[in-house]
């Protein structure tokens, strides 16, 4: 367990006006905690609609450990489905489908 999970001290004293602690860089319970308190809970900018310029197009990559996708649905349309973690998504003819929670 992380020692700085309940401990909102800790993590402050880990930041000084003129420097930050070597452990912010490089202890995995710190990068675990920001990834399930940051990056879970807040906006993130995945791409441009340029990127998916026609119907069917899709952008995927990966942010924070999540593999997400951008997907031109219609001409004026784009999605970015959650992923499944049931059973995670394929690729079909035209358009990307996750069979178990049914989006397209």
């Amino acid at each position: 367990m992380s020692p700085y999970l309940y401990n909102p001290q800790a993590l402050r004293a880990l930041v000084r006006p003129q420097e930050v602690h070597r452990a912010l860089y490089l202890d995995p319970s710190l990068f675990d905690l920001e990834m399930r308190q940051l990056w879970r809970n807040t906006w993130i900018y995945l791409g441009h609609d340029s990127q998916v310029p026609h119907p069917g197009d899709f952008y995927s990559t990966q942010i924070a450990r999540e593999p997400l996708i951008m997907i031109r649905r219609m001409a004026s349309r784009m999605s970015t489905p959650a992923m499944s973690r049931q059973s995670g998504w394929r690729v079909g003819a035209k358009i990307p489908r996750c069979w178990s929670a049914s989006w397209r």
